[in-house]
């Protein structure tokens, strides 16, 4: 669910920075 949890924070908050 960490994963998951993850792509939602980048799309969400749009900062693939933190979703490399």
């Amino acid at each position: 669910m960490f994963e998951f949890g993850a792509a939602i924070d980048c799309l969400w908050f749009k900062q693939l920075l933190r979703c490399t």
